[in-house]
């Protein structure tokens, strides 16, 4: 009965700071809502946030921000969809810079990542990309955040991670990304993920 217990209260205490870091996250990244607003008074008044940073830009074609969202947004769903029958791990790898994956090759990353699906029979769905927005953008770097409902399709029995969430339920996954250009291509050169 004691060990119970202690399990409920570290458990407990698990999910609460994960809900202050979460809560702490999303007032960040509402945040960056409210940073575009920049972005959109200067679209009112005549020009456009792209045309300003980036002569030679036209609404037509997709720009530095638009290619941004995308890598970041192909990265969030790859993620976001993940079988302990199938997942090694590596899951969006492609999109990464060569430095950055080799950071998580050598850390263990994608083996512990698979490990732990396999262990708890985990089936991860993405329900939906709720939001995606760029931070900051220049010829070289980029910063985004992206927003990700998701939920355990299958679980093991009895399975429920450290923020309380168990099979069938839903979940916010916060990524906040850094990238670098690299030979004409935008690359993730980091990322910290958040669940909520």
């Amino acid at each position: 009965m004691k060990q119970k217990m202690k399990k409920r209260i570290i458990a407990g205490a698990c999910a609460g700071i994960a809900s202050a870091v979460c809560i702490g996250a999303i007032v960040s990244f509402t945040g960056l809502k409210g940073a575009s607003l920049n972005q959109d008074n200067q679209e009112e008044e005549g020009k456009s946030y792209m045309e300003e940073e980036n002569p030679g830009y036209s609404e037509s074609s997709p720009g530095p921000r638009d290619e941004v969202l995308e890598v970041c947004t192909d990265f969030a769903e790859q993620v976001c969809e993940r079988s302990y029958l199938i997942s090694d791990g590596r899951e969006g790898y492609e999109l990464l810079t060569a430095e950055y994956r080799a950071t998580l090759e050598k850390t263990g990353d994608p083996g512990k990542t698979a490990a732990h699906y396999r262990e708890n029979e985990l089936v991860q769905n993405l329900i939906e990309v709720e939001n995606a927005e760029t931070i900051s953008v220049s010829e070289t770097e980029a910063q985004a955040a992206v927003s990700c409902r998701c939920r355990y399709g299958e679980t093991a029995a009895g399975f429920v991670d450290l923020n309380g969430v168990g099979e069938g339920e839903e979940f916010t996954l916060l990524m906040f990304m850094g990238l670098e250009k690299v030979n004409g291509q935008w690359k993730i050169s980091g990322c910290n993920v958040i669940q909520c």
